[in-house]
């Protein structure tokens, strides 16, 4: 009789890591609490916009009505937010082919910028439409590169119905997305017919999805307002372009010092190993964009050790210099990219994640307002890149290997076990301040000064200011409308 072969701990955990990273952020998420848009979904704002279709405010269909089961379903909130993220994590895995990308993808999130990481992750709205987004997109942008390294095959019908549904799915979340989304599968489809000579089916189901919730997208009257101007958030100014261009390089590319400084390491590991064979312009070049990322690399660490997770937009002086620091940086990806798709016939495998991440980002030019979680698309996508080029450098030695993966993972577990505690004393100090609220109604309060929290600046919007936002606030928390509540000015020390 064989004696059961013994399998560790280690490798235990190994095998169900994704099993057990699901468990995990369960935990997590399930400290996040309802804050900004969030009230106002959860409340009768929410269902009003329901019942009119959404007109007039827009095509986000399908984030819309995801948006409405997570403000009033915690434990559907907890869990999907659970399983996208985990999700994202899978997918840029798949496409890194490297394990080490399970540890570096976790790390990332953890380490995006403050105003990103509070616009997206820790707060469900944002997280319903961007992080949603970059998972549904993940998962098209797979079969592409399935179709670039000829890896497609012969589907069943029942994929085909899900590809037209994640198209349909793709175009109903997030404009830009929306509009990348098609780019991607033009491309896709021009590629298949230029270079294969014919037109996969799965694809086809895809665009036929796409199109159809994109015309479906802009049929709410919503961008005709936008178009007008006479939209009360949104717009297209051209005369903003500048003031907006700093904003994305501020909150898009400058504040990512994980991912500036991982793509100098991995730029200059492709030297090493390549620098035997680049010579004469091509060598010159590549040295000189490589140099400006790794000081782009070093200035954007500093600046972040000084100034903490301070918001930059009060001081425009330095927002220029950070800007003209990172348009130097677009010119220096662009060289080194280029030169290394050259050089080994990559151009397609890198073309897409330069692609998606200028796109992403270089909408928002024109299109107002610029905030933190509209570049987290950007974000994302600068990691892909990273990882394609990783794919052409030898894999680390098993040594480096575990050490790189343990201090990946003791960051990890530092930087979200410290957004966990921050999560669950904001949850439990506006808990706290709505027993308050109702203990002073009990007691015949009509008049209520509503205190600030601590750590607000690590989540988005949760005291509301403006009289919207204390109108949704008084709906989702059924406090009577007869009570005035007015928000207690909150002083530089807080």
């Amino acid at each position: 009789m064989e004696k059961a072969e013994y399998v560790s701990l280690k490798d235990r955990i190994q095998k169900y890591r994704y099993l057990i990273l699901f468990i995990l952020f369960c935990v997590f998420f399930a400290a996040v609490p309802y804050m900004g848009d969030d009230i106002r979904w959860g409340s009768a704002t929410g269902l009003r916009r329901l019942k009119n279709g959404f007109k007039g405010y827009g095509g986000r269909y399908f984030g819309y009505y995801i948006i409405l089961v997570l403000s009033r379903m915690p434990v559907i909130k907890t869990i999907f937010m659970s399983a996208v993220t985990v999700g994202v994590v899978y997918l840029m895995e798949k496409l890194a082919e490297r394990r080490i990308a399970f540890y570096i993808t976790l790390f990332a999130i953890v380490a995006m910028p403050l105003a990103m990481f509070s616009n997206t992750i820790s707060w469900v709205s944002g997280f319903a439409n961007y992080m949603t987004s970059i998972f549904l997109t993940l998962i098209y942008i797979c079969s592409l590169y399935a179709l670039i390294d000829q890896e497609e095959k012969k589907e069943k019908w029942i994929f085909v119905i899900l590809y037209a549904l994640l198209g349909l799915a793709n175009a109903l979340i997030v404009e830009h997305f929306t509009l990348l989304n098609l780019a991607l599968w033009f491309a896709g489809m021009l590629y298949a017919w230029l270079r294969k000579h014919t037109a996969y089916i799965k694809h086809i189901a895809y665009g036929v999805g796409l199109i159809a919730g994109t015309v479906l997208m802009l049929s709410n009257s919503a961008y005709g307002l936008i178009a007008d101007q006479k939209d009360f958030y949104r717009g297209i100014r051209t005369t903003s372009g500048i003031y907006n261009y700093r904003l994305i390089c501020e909150y898009g590319f400058f504040g990512s010092v994980f991912l500036n400084l991982l793509l100098f390491f991995v730029v200059y590991r492709f030297y090493q190993m390549e620098k035997g064979n680049l010579h004469g312009w091509k060598r010159r070049l590549y040295v000189l964009g490589m140099s400006v990322l790794g000081i782009y690399a070093l200035l954007t660490g500093m600046c972040a050790w000084i100034q903490g997770p301070a918001n930059q937009q009060d001081l425009p002086d330095l927002i220029r210099i950070h800007a003209i620091a990172t348009t130097v940086f677009f010119f220096a990806v662009l060289i080194v990219v280029g030169i290394i798709a050259l050089h080994k016939n990559y151009v397609l495998e890198l073309a897409l994640p330069v692609c998606s991440m200028l796109f992403t980002a270089a909408i928002f030019v024109f299109v107002s307002p610029v905030t933190p979680r509209c570049l987290l698309g950007s974000y994302f996508f600068e990691l892909l890149l990273i990882y394609m080029i990783m794919k052409l450098l030898p894999d680390w030695k098993e040594t480096w290997k575990q050490k790189c993966e343990k201090i990946l993972r003791m960051g990890t577990l530092i930087g979200f076990g410290f957004y966990f505690i921050i999560l669950c004393r904001v949850s439990i100090a506006d808990r706290n301040r709505l027993l308050e609220i109702r203990r002073q109604i009990d007691e015949g309060n009509k008049k209520i000064t509503m205190e600030h929290i601590p750590y607000e600046k690590y989540v988005h919007n949760i005291t509301p200011i403006r009289r919207f936002e204390i109108n949704g606030y008084k709906s989702f928390y059924h406090i009577p409308k007869k009570v005035k509540i007015k928000v207690k000015e909150q002083t530089e020390s807080e």
